[in-house]
């Protein structure tokens, strides 16, 4: 019950900050970065990379096969499955949002703001160029960190880095809105924190020391090897 109203108050806090962003801040940071940033090519290039959720789950469900057949399942292929997990259904959460507020981008689809002078949402609009609200990429980073946030804790302000560093490029070079990010940054924290909920990982912020001696390897292969043993294999073969 504690959590739901944490929530609750860190979601109330975000419409209020996003209302302010949109009225006063979000215009002037993208027509200021386009002025000095436009210019830069590896801002350009970003443009036209890939959606990290395809990536990110052709990244995790092999590696998670692999680990899983080869006999080497952990606690790591645990954490690996809630990271495909919330990414899948940060996506699963994006589309709906994206038409419901219909937000138009800053510079790259027309209309936009640079090129075409529109800024605002128009409610219930489908299609790309009403897609900038909330953030994707931002989303897809948070729903990834956010569960390796309580799960490896260690390495918090590495992720604090990468979601900064993340969102002053998404920011800086145009893609979004300082809004849009802020709110993608929170839809994919509060799907890790949901995911992480689901599969039962505690919120704790220091790790926990395990008696790895007393956990038995999950080997798929085990009986068949226990069979071929028992009839001289591979010894018989040489």
């Amino acid at each position: 019950m504690r959590t739901v109203w944490t929530w609750s108050i860190a979601g109330l806090v975000l419409a209020f900050a996003i209302i302010f962003l949109v009225a006063f801040v979000d215009r002037p940071v993208a027509l200021t970065s386009y002025d000095f940033f436009a210019h830069l090519l590896v801002l350009r290039s970003f443009a036209n990379a890939p959606s990290f959720y395809l990536l990110g789950l052709m990244a995790l469900v092999p590696v998670m096969a692999l680990r899983y057949f080869a006999g080497f399942s952990n606690r790591t292929d645990r954490v690996l499955i809630q990271c495909a997990v919330s990414l899948a259904l940060t996506r699963l959460c994006l589309a709906p949002l994206k038409i419901l507020f219909g937000r138009t981008w800053p510079v790259f689809p027309h209309p936009s703001l640079i090129k075409d002078g529109v800024f605002g949402f128009n409610f219930f609009h489908h299609g790309l160029a009403y897609a900038s609200f909330p953030s994707g990429h931002a989303a897809a980073v948070c729903s990834i960190i956010g569960v390796v946030w309580f799960t490896h804790p260690r390495y918090r302000i590495y992720y604090v880095s990468i979601v900064m560093l993340f969102s002053l490029g998404l920011i800086v070079g145009d893609f979004h809105f300082v809004s849009d990010v802020l709110a993608g940054d929170f839809l994919g924290a509060i799907v890790a924190a949901t995911v992480l909920r689901i599969f039962g990982t505690a919120y704790n912020s220091t790790p926990q020391c395990r008696d790895r001696s007393a956990e038995t390897p999950v080997r798929p292969f085990h009986h068949i090897w226990r069979f071929l043993r028992a009839r001289g294999w591979p010894d018989s073969a040489r």
